[in-house]
């Protein structure tokens, strides 16, 4: 949708927009495309996940239960949905996952220090789906198993590092 557009011209785009509406509005739009100028971008991840998948091939294992996930501290985006945890793909040769830990740290999250501990715990819990998925396990109804679906830092919190039982039973069954 905004390929080709540079910086100047989006926040010129949204300058505009804010024009004519409530003073707070027209502020907070200011304050936004203020911070542009020194922020990193979100990457459309549709367009990396074939070429990652494309140059693992070579290297690929043939047991089907060989999960391959790349891990990225660049933000990303598929379609309509910003800030994505990963992103899942499959060609009829290969299936993998990109992950993302942009939105897991404390500069996107405003917590005032970075932990490495919980940044990685919060990696741990999203590795879960980015390689369970190519196995076709079925997500799980329980919001603390960490293959559960979640859309943001509150729901990632929610998980625990402990695979629910039908998760367990699942794997179980593709031994």
């Amino acid at each position: 949708m905004l390929s080709g557009w540079t910086l100047a011209r989006y926040q010129a785009a949204l300058l505009k927009g804010a024009e004519g509406k409530d003073a707070f509005t027209r502020y907070s739009t200011g304050v936004f495309v203020d911070k542009l100028e020194g922020a990193p971008g979100q990457y459309a991840v549709e367009r990396f996940l074939p070429r990652f998948l494309e140059l693992t091939g070579p290297h690929r294992s043939t047991d089907t239960r060989t999960m391959y996930v790349r891990v990225t501290e660049a933000n990303i985006y598929a379609g309509d949905t910003n800030f994505l945890f990963s992103l899942y793909g499959t060609t009829e040769a290969a299936r993998g996952s990109i992950l993302s830990y942009a939105m897991m740290r404390a500069t996107a999250t405003g917590e005032p220090f970075q932990s490495r501990h919980r940044l990685a715990e919060r990696l741990a819990k999203e590795m879960v789906p980015a390689s369970l998925k190519s196995l076709g396990v079925p997500r799980p109804a329980d919001p603390t198993d960490p293959y559960s679906y979640s859309d943001g830092l509150d729901r990632l919190a929610q998980k625990t590092l402990i695979l629910s039982e039908p998760t367990r039973e699942a794997l179980d069954k593709l031994r």
